[in-house]
């Protein structure tokens, strides 16, 4: 069905649409709202990233990493935020630097969340602030992205972290190779076949008009064809792919930005799963948190390229965390706390939120300083999704269906 004739289909039928379809292609739903939930499965070694701990000895277990504490770095001269270097005997690709000496004034690290849950359903926690609540991508597909067909666009997979629990489509990716699909919907049929199924379509969308009366009900059929029909067709993606696509998590970043640029999405998850190092902690954290950053470089260029930076949120994220200690097979095993980043040009950037002490052990902290305090609050994932929710323009409706504790930290600085 081509514009013209979809329009006239929805004036004959008397839906009123929700979002214009003479709206530019890029951003035809909500332009100000854009986020990527960027998430480690398995748990990362905040330790070696960025909230860094070195070669000091704590307790009787020994230090905590073995690279000496005059070499954790700065993001600038003067910044508070701190990050890890590559330990000696690995390969620095020099992500790590790049990733906090460039994007720290659009940065907020908050150490020190306790999580809930175990694996998956501790994701689920991390990117939503409850276990049985959709996840912040899904929240903003349902409040501003109801008229795209591919709103949210995840790779989460198996393993939690992207359960919208209804309240919108998501369309996940397990293969970045099948991208190719979501351009070419048409590949199993002849033209003929397509074109007498999308007769049986508008057929099908004016018997289900001609059976409703009550405006919400317009309203609602009105944004399923709306999305069925989206401006922003799958087809505008390819034009947005670079010419090769990276491998791994850059990959995924890739895909996402160019769903973004091409107006087909408004929210996206990419995930990285090999972060369960109950083994050899070093090697596997050294490099996948060297590929989180190179793809979060990645989502900010495509940004920068195609002008959208000032409307991206990435907020990363990680089920759970390792250690403190080393096991005895050199591994790190699991705990229920680790660190979140919100990266975004509408927060209050260049900080860090420290509940963490020398032990690594999270500790409360005071709501209006930020201060560690024994009288203070324990940071959770719901304080950060429910300020998350304010910055990002969240519908009272669902806010109202999936309440969190509201939060008096202002963490973001908005």
């Amino acid at each position: 069905m081509n514009r013209r004739d979809f329009i006239q289909l929805l004036s004959a039928a008397g839906i009123t649409m929700v979002s214009p379809l003479a709206s530019r292609k890029a951003f035809a739903a909500d332009p100000n709202h854009l986020v990527v939930t960027v998430m480690a499965s398995g748990g990362w070694d905040a330790t070696m990233f960025c909230d860094p701990k070195g070669n000091t000895p704590v307790s009787e277990n020994g230090f905590i990493n073995p690279f000496d504490v005059s070499q954790i770095k700065s993001a600038a001269s003067g910044s508070p935020i701190k990050y890890a270097p590559i330990i000696s005997g690995y390969e620095d690709t020099g992500s790590l630097d790049t990733f906090f000496n460039t994007h720290h004034n659009k940065m907020l690290v908050i150490n020190g969340i306790t999580m809930s849950g175990s694996h998956g359903t501790g994701l689920q926690d991390a990117a939503a602030g409850s276990l049985v609540y959709p996840t912040i991508g899904a929240m903003v597909t349902a409040s501003h992205g109801t008229n795209l067909s591919n709103g949210f666009i995840s790779f989460g997979g198996l393993g939690g972290g992207d359960d919208p629990f209804g309240v919108g489509a998501i369309t996940r990716i397990s293969d970045i190779d099948a991208i190719g699909l979501l351009s070419n919907t048409n590949s199993y049929q002849s033209q003929n076949v397509y074109n007498l199924i999308d007769q049986a379509k508008r057929r099908s969308a004016q018997n289900l008009q001609s059976e409703l009366n009550l405006p919400a009900g317009r309203r609602i059929v009105g944004q399923l064809f709306n999305a069925m029909n989206s401006p922003a067709s799958v087809k505008e993606l390819v034009k947005y792919i670079p010419g090769t696509i990276s491998d791994g998590m850059v990959g995924q970043a890739d895909l996402i930005s160019a769903s973004f640029a091409s107006g087909m999405s408004i929210a996206g998850n990419i995930k990285i799963t090999p972060f369960e190092s109950h083994a050899n902690n070093d090697d596997t954290q050294s490099h996948y948190l060297q590929e989180v950053a190179s793809a979060i470089i990645r989502l900010w260029e495509m940004a920068e390229q195609y002008g959208y930076e000032d409307r991206l949120v990435v907020v990363m994220l990680s089920e759970g965390g390792r250690g403190p200690f080393y096991n005895s097979e050199q591994g790190k095993d699991d705990i229920d706390q680790s660190s979140m980043i919100v990266m975004s040009k509408s927060i209050t950037g260049n900080r860090v939120i420290q509940a963490t002490d020398e032990l690594y052990q999270a500790r409360a902290i005071n709501p209006s300083t930020h201060q560690m305090d024994e009288s203070g609050i324990i940071i959770t994932p719901r304080h950060v999704h429910n300020e998350l929710r304010q910055l990002l323009g969240i519908n009272s409706s669902l806010t109202n269906n999936y309440p969190l504790e509201k939060s008096t930290f202002n963490l973001l600085g908005v």
